[in-house]
């Protein structure tokens, strides 16, 4: 792998594969799928894949937090509670980690799948928190009369 500076650029020949499933996945007609992974974080927490999928459908749960962006061809999204939507090519979705949904594809799809590993909850809190303090310091030193 060539670097510049601490830019992972990858390798220009890259190695797909059979997209790796798991138990509670259902997959309906040829829907064999390829993964090709684009870019993988230093601590594995964030990876980027290309996806493409042949037509079919899908039924399965998000291990990690995944926000597809459709690069080509579209698919019906349907999530845990029945609201349908419409991607094709240049829309996007996020996929919560734990959630469920069904997929429709209706022709050819390649998409650009960004997975990531969700925060620990006392991590996210901390976090929160932090926030909330820098506002209470932003509205002191703004001199208003109602700040805490």
């Amino acid at each position: 792998m060539a670097l510049s500076g601490a830019i992972d650029f990858g390798p220009s020949k890259r190695r797909t594969a059979p997209l790796a499933t798991r138990p509670d996945w259902e997959f309906e007609g040829a829907q064999a799928t390829q993964v090709t992974l684009l870019h993988a974080s230093g601590d594995g927490a964030v990876t980027t894949y290309l996806w493409e999928c042949r037509p079919g459908r899908l039924s399965f749960s998000c291990p990690r937090e995944w926000t597809i962006y459709v690069a080509r061809g579209a698919l019906q999204v349907e999530d845990e509670h029945g609201f349908h939507n419409h991607l094709s090519a240049g829309s996007s979705a996020l996929f919560p980690a734990g959630s469920h949904a069904k997929w429709l594809l209706e022709q050819h799809a390649q998409l650009v799948v960004f997975c990531r590993d969700p925060l620990p909850r006392l991590y996210r809190l901390s976090g929160w928190l932090n926030r909330q303090l820098r506002k209470v310091a932003r509205l002191k030193r703004s001199g208003l009369p109602n700040a805490p």
